[in-house]
């Protein structure tokens, strides 16, 4: 596994083919810039380092993003996404806070699931 990012709110790392973005429990604290730029710092990573599969540890996210977020993301983020070829996108939650089955990105060329375990998320990634 290779860091290719790190600071107080985040880490993103890659590995075979799945670039990885684990949030810190700091981001309770972090502003909707913050949260903003480490998102386009992972799709931007996910762009040049040629993977097809990502994965978002979300079970230390303290972090709530306003309202408007979805509609930014939609614009800025799952663009790049597509662009970089990405065909499965796996979000890792707190056991016990799953949201049910992933909805699939609005204009998105890749596969979603939910999932509470890193273990199961990777083995999924894994089967494409």
């Amino acid at each position: 596994m290779t860091v290719l990012f790190d600071n107080r709110f985040a880490e993103i790392s890659h590995e075979g083919d799945t670039l990885t973005l684990t949030w810190h429990p700091e981001t309770s604290a972090m502003s909707e810039e913050e949260f903003q730029m480490v998102l386009l710092q992972f799709a931007e990573l996910a762009m040049t380092e040629g993977v097809h599969h990502l994965l978002m540890n979300l079970k230390d996210l303290g972090f709530v993003p306003e309202p408007g977020f979805d509609a930014w993301r939609e614009q800025e983020v799952i663009p790049r996404y597509n662009t970089a070829d990405i065909r499965r996108f796996a979000m890792v939650f707190a056991p016990g806070h799953v949201p049910g089955a992933a909805l699939q990105d609005p204009g998105a060329s890749y596969e979603c699931a939910n999932f509470d375990d890193v273990s199961a998320a990777a083995a999924w990634l894994s089967q494409d």
